[in-house]
């Protein structure tokens, strides 16, 4: 199949009962986090910490530091699984998140 933006069609983040808005926020903080930059690692951070909270710790004075469309996608995602009480494993699937992890997991002192 086609990809979206780097995620592939057919490990598309699991819509049932996700919002528009907050599938896209996801897409676009998965295609942000495995970069080597900056803003990147927050990001990668911010995601890693959702996934695993005992494993990886995100900072959130680094939060601040994003940019506004990145910032705002944390922000909306992290709402979204609050008021749904849900996990971020529970919309986005391992292979998603993979490289994430491959890209900052194994950072000093998490």
């Amino acid at each position: 199949m086609g990809t979206d933006d780097g995620i592939k069609m057919n490990d598309k983040i699991k819509p049932i009962g996700v919002p528009q808005d907050i599938q896209s926020a996801i897409k676009l903080l998965l295609r942000h986090a495995p970069n080597d930059y900056g803003g990147a690692r927050r990001c990668a951070m911010f995601l890693l910490s959702l996934w695993d909270g005992d494993t990886y710790k995100a900072d959130l004075q680094e939060l601040m530091y994003c940019d506004n469309e990145i910032f705002a996608a944390m922000i909306s995602l992290f709402q979204y699984l609050f008021a749904s009480n849900q996990q971020l494993d529970s919309i986005v699937s391992e292979s998603q998140i993979k490289p994430v992890i491959e890209m900052w997991g194994q950072m000093p002192g998490q």
